[in-house]
């Protein structure tokens, strides 16, 4: 009766995202922190593929619920195959990090670094500029203050 309640909880949304927030990441994010404050090589790099394949998956998650949000059984999909990513102790996401990250963005490695490299470069010159137009209204501004101070200055 109780995994009934929690599965149609789970289904209805009403504590999914506690779920997916607590299992999903707090607990991950927990074990990255303590494989970085004890120095666990092993863990952290599996860990780091976890958070490579959740960086993805939340991310194919929102496009998938952009594209179809009456998805039947979405949301559960979701939660249970968190759940199978955390408790396989990374496993399963070092899995699907290496049979399918690593092959795909290998080879879309060189255009996603030619793209990531020229949007960088616009940023750049955006805040170039933004910075010229930036002092230019600070001069105009201080001097309208100065001068509007220095009129109403008694003679």
């Amino acid at each position: 009766a109780i995994v009934l309640v929690v599965v149609v909880l789970l289904y209805n949304g009403f504590g999914g995202l506690f779920a997916l927030l607590a299992f999903g990441f707090l607990y991950p994010a927990y074990m990255t922190f303590k494989a970085l404050k004890y120095d666990n090589r092993e863990l952290l790099v599996n860990f780091g593929k976890f958070w490579v394949v959740m960086g993805f998956g939340v991310a194919l998650h929102e496009v998938i619920e952009w594209l179809a949000p009456e998805l039947p059984l979405f949301g559960l999909l979701t939660i249970v195959g968190t759940f199978m990513l955390v408790k396989s102790q990374a496993s399963a996401a070092v899995y699907v990090y290496d049979t399918l990250i690593t092959p795909t963005l290998g080879k879309l490695e060189p255009s996603i670094d030619s793209t990531l490299s020229s949007v960088e470069g616009a940023v750049e010159k955006e805040k170039e500029e933004f910075a010229g137009v930036k002092d230019k209204v600070t001069g105009a501004v201080t001097g309208a203050v100065t001068g509007a101070i220095t009129k109403s200055k008694p003679s």
